[in-house]
């Protein structure tokens, strides 16, 4: 085995419909019924190439992370006024910040399980 071998990753039984878009003219073998096929993450990548599905996923991935940095940064900015405004020791305005990690804990375990059952999508909408 090369080095190689041991950086990638393999896949097995894809169907042709996953493997191949109209932007992509090069197609991955699809296995024949008991042959095992394997192929590379970038392999599959290239094959599948980057169309309008990805940019979409791209930009709401983004919108998300700038959703969740903001959040971050409101309670940077907001912890000292408050702390200020309601005269709060700094362990109570640490318990503040403290209290929205801890309900993203708890709440996303559960939440993950609602939307195993029930569908991302709608859950969301929810």
């Amino acid at each position: 085995d090369t080095a190689e071998n041991h950086n990638s990753v393999s896949y097995s039984h894809l169907r042709e419909e996953v493997l191949f878009t109209p932007h992509s003219e090069d197609k991955l073998p699809v296995p024949e019924s008991g042959e095992r096929q394997e192929f590379t993450v970038d392999e599959a990548i290239e094959a599948i190439g980057f169309g309008m599905f990805q940019l979409r996923l791209t930009l709401f991935a983004a919108l998300v992370w700038m959703a969740d940095a903001m959040e971050m940064m409101m309670l940077a900015v907001l912890a000292p006024a408050v702390q200020c405004l309601w005269s709060l020791s700094s362990y109570q305005e640490a318990m503040i910040t403290t209290v929205v990690f801890v309900g993203m804990m708890i709440g996303s375990s559960p939440y993950g399980v609602i939307c195993d059952r029930y569908g991302r999508r709608r859950t969301l909408w929810v």
